[in-house]
C-alpha cells in the first residue's frame, strides 16, 4: 500500500457502450482533479471518491454512489464551461460529503435515494434539481446544505443531526403526490 494517488487530471473517462464502471477505490487513492466523465453504462462507486480542485469537471454519466463521495470547497460538479454539455446526474445510497471550508456546488441533477447528504464544514449547494426518496442530513456547525436552485421534488422520511443548517436558499421544493 502506497501513497500515491489515482487521478482523472484532464482525462476523458468513458465506460464501454452497455456495462457499468465500479470504482471500489479507498480513503484518498482516488481524486478526480479535471476532465470528463462519460458514457451509456454510468460509473457506481462504492468505495472513497474525491472530488478535489477549482478545475473544470464536466459529468456526461450517471454517477451511482453506495460508497462515499467527498467534495471539497471551492470545487464545482462540473464546472461550468458553457453549461448545456454536462448532461449527467448522480444518485446518491451512500454518504455524499463536503469537507473543508468555502462552497462546494453540484450543477447537475442530485438524486438522494436514502443516502446522507453531510457537510461537515462551509456550504453544499445543490443547483441542479432532483428527486429525493429520502435519507439523513448531518451539518456539523459552520456547515450548510444549501438547496440553492433547481426545482427538488421529495417524498419519504428524512432525519437530521449537528449544529449546521438545511437551507432552502432559492430553489423550487416539490413533493411526490402519494
Amino acid at each position: 500500500e502506497g501513497e500515491g494517488k489515482v487521478r482523472i487530471n484532464g482525462a476523458t473517462i468513458s465506460e464501454t457502450e452497455g456495462e457499468t464502471a465500479n470504482f471500489n477505490l479507498s480513503g484518498s487513492l482516488f481524486e478526480w482533479v479535471s476532465g470528463t466523465i462519460t458514457g451509456e453504462g454510468g460509473l457506481t462507486n462504492t468505495g472513497t471518491f474525491n472530488i478535489v480542485d477549482g478545475r473544470t469537471k464536466n459529468l456526461r454519466t450517471i454517477l451511482n454512489n453506495t460508497g462515499t463521495i467527498i467534495q471539497y470547497g471551492g470545487t464545482t460538479l462540473p464546472g461550468s464551461n458553457g453549461g448545456s454539455s454536462n448532461t449527467g446526474s448522480i444518485n446518491n445510497s451512500g454518504t455524499f460529503r463536503k469537507s473543508g471550508e468555502g462552497t462546494a456546488s453540484v450543477n447537475v441533477a442530485f438524486n438522494n435515494n436514502g443516502g446522507t447528504i453531510d457537510a461537515e464544514q462551509g456550504i453544499l449547494r445543490l443547483n441542479g434539481g432532483g428527486t429525493n426518496t429520502g435519507g439523513n442530513y448531518t451539518a456539523s456547525e459552520g456547515g450548510f446544505i444549501d438547496y440553492a436552485s433547481g426545482t427538488h421534488t421529495f417524498s419519504g422520511t428524512y432525519a437530521g443531526e449537528g449544529e449546521g443548517k438545511v437551507r432552502i436558499n432559492g430553489a423550487t421544493i416539490s413533493e411526490t403526490e402519494g
